[in-house]
């Protein structure tokens, strides 16, 4: 058995108006026999189902020893960082402000792209766009007695209703991303990439934060958290998945700690062992790994936060949330997508420029059948 996957260059990347764009995670390391983990056509070098789930327990491991980092920190995309300096620089000093609106449409594309590829909530939940002036209703498509609202961006409240329709509260995701003179002329390297990072924390990070307070708040209403004293067995794994198809929802998504992938590396029953077979179907492009996507088990997708930076992550140890699908968990209504609006405080005496950056959503987990947790104890 041989894994093939398609070859990620810059070509797949999307199109990006300034000279680079921010490639989320790259790197690479060697094995233990000395062999990279994967090859330059971004193939993982693996045989079996057993060795490629011992490459991406190799890659998490590399990365919590920080030998698998961001992009922006390896040597070869030094000349990249170069570039986004020279960007920021000549975007700064632009007297009409153009090229920093430019530059502040790029960030929020990236920020947009990034969210959905490596943010859980976009995955999990359906989006409704709701034009200007419309209040952003929705229909409830499952008898339910209660069902959980956003108030704000850091909080969740349970609701109770008879109609066919409910309008989630709205609530802003906001981020202000600001530079100061000093920085660009002294030292610009490096300015764009914390930037970036500081709006994935104020914007995914948040978020996902939010949505696992959601998946807590669902939790045990129908389903009872189930402990796991333990190594995760199938048993374990196929009492979840039964918990939510015991209502008549597929079980379509994990979201689950990193710290489960040991035990999940360790069962043949699992992986197959040498002999091939198993419950996992691993994901082969190691692209999609690093942005969290583990592959299948039981069919049911796995995805985790192990390959982002500490102040990024939303899950401890010993997590798994099964969640249905999206429309059957609930919907997020978009009243207004990300928006970048230009700061400039030199005429208020402050050297400062930069964005604002604004989101404007409800959202609502309709059913509590939905998910069914799992926690190590």
């Amino acid at each position: 058995m041989s894994y093939q996957v398609t070859p990620v260059t810059k070509k797949n990347l999307p199109a990006r108006p300034m000279a680079a764009s921010f490639n989320p995670r790259s790197g690479s390391f060697q094995t233990s026999e000395r062999e990279p983990a994967w090859n330059d056509a971004g193939e993982f070098n693996a045989s079996s189902k057993q060795e490629l789930t011992t490459r991406i327990a190799q890659m998490i491991d590399a990365f919590q020893k920080g030998e698998l980092k961001t992009a922006h920190t390896e040597v070869g995309e030094q000349d990249e960082a170069q570039l986004r300096a020279a960007d920021l620089q000549e975007a700064y000093h632009d007297p009409t402000g153009q090229k920093m609106k430019v530059l502040g449409d790029t960030v929020v594309e990236e920020l947009v792209e990034v969210g959905k590829r490596e943010g859980f909530t976009r995955t999990l939940w359906g989006v409704q766009r709701v034009p200007q002036g419309q209040d952003g209703k929705v229909r409830i498509r499952y008898k339910q007695a209660v069902a959980i609202v956003a108030t704000s961006a850091t909080t969740v409240r349970a609701v109770r209703w008879k109609e066919r329709y409910i309008r989630p509260p709205v609530y802003y995701l906001n981020a202000n991303l600001l530079i100061e003179d000093v920085e660009v002329r002294l030292s610009p390297v490096g300015i764009m990439e914390e930037m970036f990072e500081d709006g994935l924390e104020a914007l995914m990070v948040t978020e996902d934060k939010l949505s696992v307070k959601f998946l807590n708040a669902l939790n045990g209403i129908f389903n009872v958290p189930i402990g796991i004293p333990g190594q995760l067995s199938p048993e374990i794994w196929a009492r979840l998945k039964s918990g939510i198809e015991g209502f008549g929802n597929p079980a379509a998504t994990a979201v689950m700690s990193y710290d489960f992938w040991p035990d999940i590396h360790a069962s043949t029953s699992f992986t197959g062992g040498a002999t091939g077979g198993g419950y996992f179907d691993p994901v082969t492009k190691y692209q999609l790994v690093l942005e969290g996507r583990l592959g299948s088990l039981m069919g049911v997708n796995i995805i985790t936060d192990a390959f982002r930076e500490p102040k990024l992550r939303v899950l401890t140890e010993g997590q798994i949330y099964m969640v249905a699908p999206p429309n059957v968990l609930g919907v997020i209504t978009q009243h207004q997508e990300l928006t970048p609006y230009q700061v400039d405080l030199r005429n208020q005496g402050q050297p400062v420029q930069g964005w604002f950056l604004e989101q404007l959503q409800g959202q609502v987990a309709q059913n509590p059948r939905a998910v069914y947790a799992a926690f190590r104890v």
